[in-house]
């Protein structure tokens, strides 16, 4: 079980996180990053449907691989 306070520090952490992606959105950091131009070549030939498909699709694993750990060390 989490503590009260690493509890509060992880949802303080969410709107930090997310006012920090859209700043890096807003200033088009993905336009500058080296390594997200290197992470994300594979999609440039895709169609944005075929791209986001798969985008969603990793994310999802990556969902599942996560919870999967979570309960077997929990």
């Amino acid at each position: 079980m989490l503590s009260k306070k690493l509890r509060n520090i992880f949802i303080i952490s969410i709107p930090v996180f997310i006012a920090h992606g859209l700043e890096e959105y807003f200033t088009n950091f993905y336009n500058l990053d080296s390594f997200s131009r290197f992470a994300f070549a594979p999609f440039d030939n895709m169609t944005v449907p075929q791209a986001t498909f798969l985008l969603f699709q990793i994310m999802i694993w990556i969902l599942l691989i996560t919870s999967a750990l979570l309960i077997l060390g929990g």
